[in-house]
């Protein structure tokens, strides 16, 4: 009797069938076209100029054409090569799952500023060694495996396809149906009043000091170009970034961390705004902005910007889809091709798709534009106008000369800085010099100013016995981004261009226009202009360290308080006042271990950099500066032992560290230090039933080192922390 063998997994004719080769040609297939951009797109939404069911059908046809590929290769090759090559299938969509998702690295902002790979080359070897390892498991262990290549490629595609639902849905509806880009320029923004005029400029991340050294270089068409206008040396923002930027500079508001970022500049652009009172005034009012976020509360128009500019909507979305499909390939390839496919802002993918319009860098877009809105402009009807434009200049990647010639992109520095810098100055001087040819100069109201600095280092005044937070190694940028341009010329205003150094904030620039322009307003800030006294004033600026990703999230993970009380050019003006977590943030670790890579994301002020001691072996370590330092934790509601191991320096009388969690006195130590030794230190941190998620434990120090002439360490070191740890207080 004859007798059929049933059909396995394994059956060589079985393995041709469409179940067979579906699901692991699938997994390879969405992973790469589908999963991927999916996930770029939702974290760069807010920077691309085109909608996700525009480029849906980009990567759609891509996947099917791999899911079909992928089966015609299953269908022509040996039966013996079926079996391996389905879990070759899965073993690919497994990587890359697992490199675009779990090593996943920090490369900072992918703006066109050289990136250090020489920096953690461990991630190319930790990545090597995950891959050699799947790779060498896969073929051993391929009998086991075979059986489970299906069910192991629907679990795989099951997890994707919820992350990317939960994030897909936590975009906002304008996030993926963007307000369509027209394809030119509206005709009204290129109209202005017969009357009175209100232009407002902000250029993108235009540091003072940068500005003041292209004032300084005796550019006299500079300086007869801005007849009549005050430049606010001492101006300081109030963000490090856009994001909270633009909402401060139109409303005087600034955001503190306790609510959604998208509710805050909701409620905050379809409140009261520079652009609701104008609106309510009668004036019209034209936003042509970098974001569609910015296109809230009351107005006549409202144009998006769009990279790359002058061209077809079609052509915008082939370049939107580029630029997904390269930072997707950035993200699934390994760390050692990845210099290859961002090639400093040069994308792989872009090139060999020919969408490389320059027009494609934001600052080459924002020439095009102006040039283009110069142009065309023209006289329109008596109505009063407020153009508000804000172009993302001189803000990198850094790509024009100061002449406004393009390039390729070139490394951050202060040079690439102050040239682009300089192109945007000439852009300015061309819109005024419009505004002279059409007799609108004189009786407009003028403001030119920045967001934000762009976070270089600022060369300051200092005392050196003082103590501040520009000891800290990130302290450079952090004054860099503060200093942000303002210069405002107030309608009628006629003479030479003169220097204020008022304490000005950015914040005050809708009450300035709103009191210029005789208008009773309740906004926040007060009137660079107003006459009388101007009093000693507190000036706050707000930090937070920027990902892309923040465009999506709905808390900043902590945002920084500073305050500035004098010149923002003294270090000895610069103090830290708080740091506010995102509402149910938990920093929880029983070690911050000083030097460690993890330990910074629980420091606050006071800190050096991180430095190398023997302490029976290498340790890294770090130096308590001046008065005050701390660190943040989430400490349990019972009582908890803390134990600070430190050294501290020989002085002539015993130093006396008190300790203070969330601003409670809980006690001090006394200690006859020897300059020598690390000793451990121990207290008791009471219970608390009302302690807040995440506290601050802060040191202050009743002596620190004074400088000496000749020393080669100017810094105010205290003390020198090797660790501080936390453990359940067992006495109580």
């Amino acid at each position: 009797m004859n007798h059929s063998l049933p059909m396995t997994e394994s059956n060589p004719t079985d393995q041709r069938r469409p179940h067979a080769l579906c699901m692991p040609a699938i997994l390879l297939s969405a992973s790469l076209f589908i999963f991927g951009p999916l996930s770029t797109f939702v974290v760069n939404s807010s920077e691309l100029k085109a909608s996700l069911p525009a480029l849906a059908p980009y990567f759609v046809s891509a996947f099917g054409f791999l899911v079909v590929a992928l089966f015609a290769v299953g269908y022509v090759l040996p039966a013996r090569m079926v079996d391996p090559y389905r879990v070759a299938l899965l073993v690919a969509g497994s990587l890359v799952w697992i490199q675009g998702s779990l090593l996943v690295w920090d490369y900072g902002l992918l703006d066109g500023q050289g990136i250090d790979w020489r920096v953690a080359p461990w991630r190319g070897w930790v990545e090597f060694s995950v891959w050699t390892i799947t790779i060498f498991l896969s073929v051993r262990l391929f009998r086991k495996i075979l059986p489970v290549v299906g069910f192991a490629s629907v679990t795989l595609l099951v997890i994707q396809s919820v992350g990317t639902i939960l994030s897909v849905t936590g975009l906002n509806q304008s996030e993926t149906q963007q307000t369509e880009v027209a394809e030119q320029l509206p005709p009204q923004l290129s109209e202005f009043s017969t009357q009175s005029n209100v232009i407002h400029i902000v250029l993108d991340g235009f540091q003072t000091d940068v500005f003041e050294t292209i004032l300084n270089e005796g550019q006299r068409d500079l300086k007869n170009a801005l007849d009549g206008f005050v430049f606010f040396r001492e101006n300081m923002g109030a963000f490090p970034t856009t994001y909270m930027s633009i909402p401060a500079i139109l409303s005087g508001r600034v955001y503190n961390n306790t609510m959604p970022m998208r509710r805050f500049v909701t409620e905050v652009l379809d409140g009261e705004t520079i652009p609701s009172v104008l609106f309510n005034a009668g004036y019209r009012v034209e936003l042509a902005v970098e974001h569609s976020m910015y296109c809230q509360g009351p107005r006549h128009l409202c144009y998006q910007i769009p990279h790359p500019y002058g061209t077809s909507n079609e052509s915008k979305e082939r370049f939107a889809g580029s630029v997904v499909a390269d930072l997707t390939l950035f993200r699934i390839a390994p760390h050692w091709l990845k210099p290859f496919i961002y090639n400093d802002q040069s994308w792989l993918l872009q090139r060999l798709m020919g969408a490389q319009d320059d027009t494609r860098y934001p600052a080459i877009a924002a020439k095009a534009f102006a040039t283009d809105l110069l142009s065309r402009s023209k006289l329109g009807s008596n109505q009063p106008v407020y153009k508000f434009i804000h172009l993302l200049t001189p803000h990198p990647p850094f790509v024009l000369d100061e002449e406004c010639k393009s390039h390729a992109p070139i490394a951050g520095s202060r040079d690439a800085i102050l040239r682009q810098s300089r192109c945007a100055t000439s852009l300015v001087i061309k819109i005024l010099n419009k505004l002279r040819s059409l007799e609108l100069y004189d009786s407009s109201l003028i403001v030119i100013q920045a967001d934000h600095g762009a976070g270089y280092p600022v060369n300051m005044e200092s005392d050196l016995n003082a103590s501040n937070i520009l000891q800290r190694p990130e302290s450079p940028s952090i004054v860099g981004s503060a200093v942000a341009l303002l210069a405002i010329k107030p309608p009628d205003n006629r003479g030479p261009l003169q220097i204020s150094h008022l304490p000005t904030m950015l914040t005050d620039v809708p009450a300035t226009i709103a009191d210029l322009l005789g208008l009773a307003q309740d906004l926040p800030g007060r009137s660079a202009f107003a006459e009388g006294e101007k009093p000693t004033r507190l000036r706050h600026y707000f930090n937070y360290t920027w990902r892309n990703e923040n465009w999506q999230a709905e808390y900043l993970r902590n945002l920084d308080t500073y305050v500035v009380a004098g010149s923002v050019y003294d270090e000895r003006a610069w103090s830290m006042q708080g740091r506010r977590f995102r509402p149910g943030l938990r920093l929880s670790t029983l070690k911050v271990d000083m030097g460690e890579e993890n330990s910074r994301a629980f420091m606050g002020e006071g800190w050096s950099a991180d430095e190398q001691v023997v302490i029976g072996q290498p340790t890294s370590v770090v130096w308590a500066l001046g008065p005050t330092a701390a660190i943040f934790n989430g400490l349990p509601a019972g009582a908890t032992e803390m134990t600070a191991r430190f050294l501290t320096p020989k002085y002539d009388s015993p130093e006396i560290i008190t300790i203070l969690v969330d601003s409670k006195e809980i006690g001090s130590w006394k200690i006859a230090g020897d300059g020598a030794q690390f000793k451990s230190h121990r207290i008791n941190l009471p219970a608390d039933k009302d302690r807040p998620d995440t506290s601050s434990i802060e040191f202050q120090f009743s002596q620190f080192r004074k400088y000496e002439m000749g020393s080669p360490d100017l810094r105010p070191t205290a003390v020198l922390f090797d660790y501080v740890a936390f453990a359940p207080d067992t006495a109580e």
